[in-house]
């Protein structure tokens, strides 16, 4: 029988075709589904963000994203590179767009039921 040694918890375990011993297997199998499950609602989120909300160790967090289990993305979208200000200005001109398409709708809605008097 041939042994190997867990990633995690770094004891010789016998190979099961994991890189770790079933007790760390279980654990990670649980922290993963946590991650995905937050990364889902949260896709923002800093290592720090899920270390403090999820309870989980930097050590689970690091080897589940050596594994694949997400991608790190460091580019930014575009309102990420807006100031508070300019994203305050953003917001007021989506809020008067969405205004005055509900007051440019009414009116056109009056206009053709007095097409029909």
């Amino acid at each position: 029988m041939s042994y190997s040694i867990c990633k995690k918890c770094e004891r010789f375990f016998p190979k099961n075709g994991k890189n770790y011993c079933d007790k760390c297997y279980d654990g990670m199998k649980s922290d993963g589904d946590k991650i995905k499950e937050y990364l889902e609602l949260h896709p923002q989120a800093s290592i720090m963000e899920l270390v403090t909300e999820l309870k989980v160790s930097m050590k689970n967090i690091n080897l589940f994203l050596a594994e694949g289990g997400a991608v790190i993305s460091t580019q930014k979208t575009p309102d990420q590179w807006l100031s508070p200000r300019q994203q305050e200005m953003k917001e007021e001109e989506e809020r008067e767009q969405k205004l005055s398409r509900r007051s440019s709708g009414r009116s056109s809605m009056r206009s053709t039921r007095r097409s029909w008097r």
